[in-house]
């Protein structure tokens, strides 16, 4: 961070030196937008940079920068009609600034202008059609609308740029949700999972999706996994404690089995996935489970293609419910696993009752 501090201070020194020169107006334009820059962004001196940004403006009036500039500072005040006006100004010297349309249109749905808002992230994509934010913003406001379908497409559309945006992702889950195409919002969702198995939404929403298939399962595991990664309580953790309540199944049972390479501090998965990497060296299988006491005996079944190399004997003690890791498999001199399809199995009674695959690439 020092260093970075440094880098600034030196950057703010160059440009404080070349204001006391002798310069002509546009020299001088540049040198104080620049500067306003690194006040605003870097060291979070909005009204050192307003001075500079106006600054600018008045050496010259035609540079469009200051102008946006001083609308994102505005829009951060939650000033919104100056910024909108700071915005125009900018359009008016370049009507291709796709930047300014599309924050122009943020401070036109935060000032309650929705319609303005489409029309300004229309016109930013028009601009730029390789701009991906306002992809996104119109698809959110479009949801927000109920305009689901249009939703669907800019969500679509931003995730083409930017495929691995696990948020946008769940959201456009959200979208299909809406939309009642449940195999496509469980796909999205499933999708975030594997993109971020540590965030938090695209689990509850999952289960949500399991819910209305009548997965009782699946949507006990989802509404587990989701309680614990999310640590709030409201309105989403309650709802989701009251399914599982309201559909715990009674007796020995494994609602989820699921893979992962690595534990964190609280033996949770890390690296959920169903295909790893040729590297893995490890991999731990976890359950969801219901109804189980301890002290009654399983067996752990692990099997290589098809073929079984490790049958495990165990009494239960990890209580009668929860989500954790009940066995591995690994290589005793730490090289990586062989390459192949896995299988883990769990037998109560020589019954099996749980079981999941992976493949090793």
């Amino acid at each position: 961070m020092n260093s970075i501090m440094e880098d600034w201070q030196s950057a703010l020194d160059d440009y404080n030196s070349a204001l006391e020169l002798e310069a002509n107006c546009a020299e001088i334009a540049y040198a104080l937008n620049y500067r306003g820059h690194i006040k605003s962004v870097e060291l979070d001196d909005e009204d050192a940079a307003i001075a500079d940004f106006k600054g600018a403006i008045e050496a010259n009036a035609y540079l469009r920068d200051p102008h946006y500039n001083l609308g994102l500072i505005y829009i951060n005040k939650n000033e919104y009609e100056k910024a909108i006006g700071y915005f125009n100004k900018a359009i008016e010297i370049d009507p291709t600034y796709a930047f300014a349309y599309n924050d122009r249109g943020v401070a036109y749905v935060r000032s309650g202008d929705q319609e303005a808002a489409i029309e300004d992230y229309s016109k930013a994509i028009e601009a730029d059609p390789e701009y991906s934010l306002p992809h996104k913003n119109c698809g959110l406001l479009y949801y927000d609308m109920g305009e689901y379908e249009l939703a669907r497409a800019d969500l679509s559309q931003f995730l083409v740029f930017e495929p691995e945006n696990a948020s946008i992702i769940n959201d456009l889950g959200r979208a299909y949700l809406k939309l009642n195409n449940l195999e496509s919002a469980n796909a999205e969702f499933s999708r975030g999972i594997q993109i971020d198995p540590n965030y938090h939404w695209p689990y509850y929403n999952r289960g949500l999706v399991d819910k209305d298939l009548g997965d009782t399962a699946a949507a006990i595991a989802d509404f587990t996994q989701f309680l614990r990664l999310y640590q709030e309580k409201d309105e989403f953790s309650a709802y989701a404690e009251e399914n599982i309540q309201a559909n715990t199944i009674t007796g020995p049972t494994i609602t989820h089995v699921f893979f992962a390479t690595e534990l964190d501090e609280n033996s949770g998965p890390v690296n959920i996935s169903d295909t790893f990497s040729s590297d893995t060296t490890s991999v731990y299988a976890f359950v969801t489970y219901t109804g189980m006491t301890d002290g009654v005996p399983y067996e752990s079944v692990w099997k290589f293609n098809n073929e079984e190399y490790v049958r495990s004997p165990f009494d239960w003690a990890l209580g009668e419910s929860g989500t954790r890791w009940i066995a591995n498999t690994y290589n005793s001199c730490g090289s990586p696993l062989n390459a192949g399809i896995y299988r883990w199995e769990l037998y109560f009674n020589s019954t099996l009752i749980a079981s999941g695959e992976f493949t090793k690439e």
